[in-house]
């Protein structure tokens, strides 16, 4: 859990290095708070002043075209993309007949699965393009090419917001976690606030980091920052080897599988009777279920 935790942490730091960016040398166009964007877009519908009407198109239809492919990306796999402490996934126990899978069940001590973890992978790669750019300009993008970089950050973004959903914890548009923040302390509930209010102060830091590197003349750095922390996060959230979790079928059946990643579900059938079954290597098939 705590590997998770610090992974959303760097991905929310992330999400505020790049939007600095996108503000100060990308355009001026918010990368991933989309609502600024549109309200950018009445502002200039009412006053008829287009000067960052490019730069605001470019923004909203990049991050709306990383939505749309990282969600069918996530959904090649749909019961394969799961967030902390979701369903185990790609185990299985055969018994009697019957199977059960992790799918759509609670599971202790599950994590991400491999499709999250890849689509963080996939958004790196995205903002390392866009990092090879400013060093490209010198960390000075002139018109159609600061356009260019900022609808490659804007598609990261949505990816990663994507990827977010996923995770359970949303990291680019954190209004709804500040309004959260904001309940809980009303209400006392100290505690539970913790995981939001850090969400919006690593927000806060990436910005910072980014802004203060940028004011020194460190723009390489500002560039590569938010590849460094998207691949931290990455890291963090990766799956592990061996994945201890709770699965359970509709049926009620029910048993222990490792699968050929090295998962291990567990569950209790409706007789009451528990199944252990070793997962394949190399391919192998599973062992049936040995009743105990």
């Amino acid at each position: 859990m705590r590997r998770e935790r610090a992974g959303i942490i760097a991905l929310a730091a992330g999400a505020g290095a790049v939007d600095l960016l996108a503000l100060t040398v990308l355009g001026g166009a918010f990368a991933s708070v989309v609502t600024g964007n549109l309200v950018t877009v009445g502002y200039m519908i009412g006053t008829g002043d287009g000067e960052r009407l490019v730069a605001v198109a470019v923004a909203i239809g990049g991050y709306a075209a990383g939505v749309a492919l990282w969600s069918l990306l996530g959904k090649e796999r749909p019961a394969a993309v799961t967030g902390p402490s979701a369903a185990v996934t790609g185990s299985s126990a055969t018994g009697g007949g019957s199977s059960a899978t992790g799918a759509g069940s609670s599971a202790t001590g599950a994590g991400p699965s491999v499709t999250v973890t890849r689509m963080l992978v996939a958004e790196a790669g995205l903002l390392a393009a866009v990092a090879v750019g400013l060093f490209a300009t010198g960390g000075r993008p002139g018109g159609g090419v600061a356009h260019g970089l900022l609808g490659v950050a804007a598609l990261a973004m949505g990816a990663q917001s994507v990827a977010g959903l996923r995770l359970k914890a949303p990291t680019t548009y954190l209004t709804g976690a500040l309004v959260g923040v904001l309940a809980d302390l009303v209400h006392g509930r100290w505690r539970a606030a913790g995981p939001a209010s850090a969400q919006l102060a690593s927000l806060i830091t990436g910005a910072a980091l980014s802004g203060a590197a940028l004011a020194v003349g460190a723009w390489w750095a500002a560039a590569v920052l938010p590849v460094a922390l998207v691949g931290a996060a990455a890291a963090l959230l990766r799956t592990p080897a061996a994945v201890v979790g709770v699965a359970t079928e509709s049926s009620g059946r029910a048993g222990v599988a490792a699968g050929s990643s090295g998962r291990i579900g567990v569950a209790a059938g409706s007789s009451g009777r528990v199944g252990w079954l070793r997962g394949p290597r190399g391919g192998e098939e599973p062992d049936r279920v040995r009743r105990t």
